[in-house]
C-alpha cells in the first residue's frame, strides 16, 4: 500500500476514512495527493460504469445477463 490504498481489492469507504497522507514541512506533498485522487477517481469511475452496465435495461447493448453467467 504505497499510497495508503489497497492494491488487491476495490477501495471502500473505510479505506478513504483511514487514509492519512504524509505532510511535508509546508503541507501535503501535492504530487502524492494528486496520485491518490487520480487513482480513487479512476476506480470509482470503473465501478460506476460496471454498475450502470449491470443495471441497464435487458435489451441494452453490452448488458450482462447474470442469469446466464455471461454477456449478451
Amino acid at each position: 500500500m504505497a499510497d495508503g490504498l489497497p492494491e488487491n481489492r476495490p477501495v471502500v469507504r473505510e479505506d478513504i476514512d483511514a487514509l492519512r497522507l504524509p505532510v511535508a514541512p509546508r503541507g501535503y506533498r501535492m504530487a502524492e495527493v494528486d496520485d491518490v485522487l487520480e487513482r480513487l477517481a479512476a476506480e470509482l469511475a470503473e465501478r460506476d460504469a460496471r454498475i450502470a452496465q449491470l443495471t441497464a435495461p435487458a435489451d441494452a447493448p453490452g448488458r450482462v445477463d447474470l442469469t446466464k453467467g455471461g454477456e449478451r
